[in-house]
């Protein structure tokens, strides 16, 4: 995983999410990375023509089950856009927007997972 700047100081971007086994390994790179920043942007392939450098090994919707894991121990607020089609790749792709919760997240794993009512898991 890479935490890359973008043009906003208060937006990061995770790359190489796809490279993570589980959505827990993941969190716990970010939790341990550079990203400080209060929004993330992060994309995953939703639905795979080829493979690329982000994926290798993994044919999951991995940016789906982060966010799944982000809405689940209550990190913080995550929406979707839409999935497209990469034209590069013929991959069908998604963002995320993460608005991280930096307390929870810094006291995470927690033993109890925090629900939060509505919203699925």
């Amino acid at each position: 995983m890479r935490i890359e700047f973008t043009q906003c100081c208060g937006v990061n971007e995770i790359d190489y999410l796809g490279l993570h086994d589980t959505s827990e390994e993941a969190m716990e790179a970010f939790k341990q990375s550079r990203g400080h920043a209060p929004i993330i942007l992060f994309t995953g392939v939703t639905k795979r023509k080829m493979h690329d450098h982000t994926g290798v090994g993994r044919e999951d919707d991995y940016g789906q089950a982060f966010a799944r894991l982000i809405r689940r121990d209550g990190l913080g607020h995550v929406t979707a856009s839409r999935a497209v089609r990469n034209p590069e790749s013929g991959n069908h792709i998604r963002a995320w927007v993460w608005t991280v919760d930096r307390t929870a997240l810094q006291n995470w794993p927690s033993k109890k997972p925090k629900a939060k009512r509505g919203v699925k898991l």
